[in-house]
């Protein structure tokens, strides 16, 4: 048979084909276009993920369907992405998902940035760059810059300028012992601030005493000023028998006073308290259903003095409204000895609201003790008190307060008049009388600190303060 026969030739076909080959060289075999991959397309091979990744709208993993042979994924084009601030996207091993509901640790945004800057905190395995990001933790540290509420820090933020911040006692809830704070130190001078106290901001401080020129307290929020210890001239010659002679009167311990009157609404409040606390019923004042900024008249003294007391004050002796309405000079009106001048027509014993006369301001500031109403004082009445007073003390009568029992009928101290501008004045009213134009105002005394002898400041025998709480009875 010639090796050239179609019988041989078809025989060596056979046998190449079979051996993969002939003359020793290995072929390979002819390309599938079906499963080879596109010319054009580089092998993937998968970066570290970002730390900060923003989805394309509606990317996913690339599913291979069924039937068809596996391809590389081919990764969404910049146009395809959108920021949605509202949508916080991480990638997890190369792969867009759609992060759960619960907040990751968002980064608020900082000053310059528009809402259109979203800021996702990254979260990397130092140990394992290629690691997937951690899963959000819905526990996670709350927002730095909005922090989550926090009673105890709001509370004292809101007490921040109080001296001593005894909590108030008006809502009706006791304050934790935690959150009870210490009294202040006294100051330099030896003068003890009680607890409960708040500083008005920018009033500044006497430079005597080193205490505060203005405060208020929880309970009654009304600003006191102070009247720092002195000389002032009480009384007048010539003029009222009752407040003849005129004499120097020394006070040696500050007091605060009230700014202006009690007002029908401080009054309202203090009536609702009791009734919402105790059930009980307080008189209402004679112009409850006026103006609620007028002054609350037709008050009773017991009712005027169990109002100062809820408050933690005291109502003032006559020498301490005096002081506070004449000053250290003496002056027979607030604003000196000249004419009174109103920015509008005004008559003694006319009521309108507190602060409303401008003119009507004492040397330390206190509103309404010319005009307004008359107001009740601590001191028993006696014609003739200022007599005994100089007889007994001289020159200088020191911390007077009054008689110690009643001269005849059962009167109280009214200071103001209803028919001049002048604030000498005095009178005597009966305790349980409603006149109606008679209010208050209140005096928060303060007390000496311990001296520097080392010894204790001094307390009330069990004797002086049995006889205290028989008078402090109402």
């Amino acid at each position: 048979m010639s090796f050239h026969s179609p019988v041989w030739m078809i025989l060596t076909l056979g046998l190449c084909v079979a051996g993969s080959g002939c003359g020793g060289g290995s072929k390979s075999p002819a390309p599938n276009p079906a499963a080879a991959p596109a010319p054009n397309v580089p092998q993937h091979n998968p970066a570290p993920p970002a730390p900060m990744q923003v989805a394309a709208k509606g990317a996913s993993s690339q599913q291979n369907t069924a039937g068809e042979e596996e391809t590389e994924p081919v990764p969404p084009s910049p146009d395809d992405f959108e920021i949605n601030p509202d949508q916080i996207v991480t990638e997890v091993a190369g792969e867009f998902q759609e992060a759960p509901p619960t907040p990751v640790e968002v980064v608020a945004l900082e000053p310059g940035l528009d809402s259109s800057t979203l800021q996702i905190a990254a979260v990397e395995d130092a140990e394992t760059p290629n690691a997937p990001v951690n899963t959000p933790n819905p526990h996670a540290t709350p927002d730095p810059v909005r922090p989550a509420a926090n009673d105890a820090e709001t509370k004292s933020a809101r007490t921040a300028s109080k001296v001593g911040g005894a909590a108030s006692k008006a809502g009706g809830t006791k304050e934790k012992d935690t959150d009870k704070q210490d009294a202040p130190e006294p100051t330099a001078a030896g003068w003890q601030l009680p607890t409960g106290v708040t500083i008005v901001e920018g009033s500044g401080t006497d430079a005597e005493t080193g205490l505060p020129l203005r405060i208020t307290l929880e309970r009654d929020p009304v600003e006191m000023v102070l009247i720092p210890p002195g000389v002032f001239l009480e009384g007048i010659d010539g003029r009222d028998p009752q407040a003849a002679p005129q004499h120097s009167v020394l006070l040696e311990t500050p007091y605060y006073i009230d700014i202006v009157e009690v007002t029908v609404a401080r009054h309202d409040a203090f009536r609702e308290f009791f009734r919402k606390s105790e059930g009980r019923r307080m008189d209402p004042a004679a112009n409850h259903d006026g103006n609620p900024e007028n002054p609350a008249v037709g008050i009773k003294f017991l009712d005027a003095k169990f109002y100062a007391k809820w408050t933690g004050k005291e109502l003032p002796t006559e020498a301490q409204w005096e002081r506070a309405a004449r000053g250290s000079q003496g002056f027979s009106y607030p604003w000196g000895n000249g004419r009174p001048i109103w920015h509008q027509p005004r008559q003694p014993g006319q009521l309108d609201p507190v602060a409303t006369f401008a003119g009507d301001v004492s040397p330390h500031g206190v509103y309404d003790m010319a005009g307004n109403a008359r107001e009740w004082c601590l001191d028993l009445y006696s014609a003739d008190i200022y007599r005994k007073d100089v007889a007994a003390g001289g020159s200088t009568v020191r911390n007077p307060t009054g008689p110690k029992t009643y001269q005849g009928p059962k009167l109280q101290v009214v200071k103001g008049s209803k028919i001049t501008w002048t604030v000498w004045q005095r009178a005597g009213q009966p305790q349980t009388e409603a006149a109606p134009d008679l209010g208050f105002r209140c005096v928060l005394n303060i007390t000496a600190a311990a001296k520097d002898s080392g010894k204790p400041a001094p307390k009330a025998t069990p004797k002086a303060k049995e006889k205290k709480n028989k008078s402090d009875a109402f």
